[in-house]
C-alpha cells in the first residue's frame, strides 16, 4: 500500500509506505506514520501514534502513545 490507507481495520499484508489512520493498523513493513489506538507492524521505519504500539525490532518493541524507528 503507498499513499493513504483510511478505515477501521487496515491490514497490509506487505509494504506500507504513507499514512494509516484507523482503530487498527497492521502492515509488514511499516514506512511513514501509523495513527490509531492499536499499531502493529514487524518493521518500522518512521512513527506510529495510538494506545497500543508494536514493532517487531528494536530496543522497544511496546510503547504506549508514540513509538518511532528511524
Amino acid at each position: 500500500v503507498s499513499g493513504l490507507d483510511i478505515g477501521i481495520f487496515n491490514i497490509a499484508h506487505g509494504d506500507q509506505k504513507g499514512l494509516q489512520f484507523g482503530f487498527f493498523n497492521s502492515s509488514f513493513k511499516s514506512t511513514g506514520l501509523q495513527i490509531g489506538l492499536v499499531n502493529k507492524t514487524e518493521y518500522l521505519n518512521g512513527l506510529q501514534i495510538g494506545i497500543l504500539n508494536f514493532h517487531g525490532e528494536g530496543n522497544f518493541r511496546f510503547l504506549p502513545v508514540v513509538n518511532f524507528s528511524f
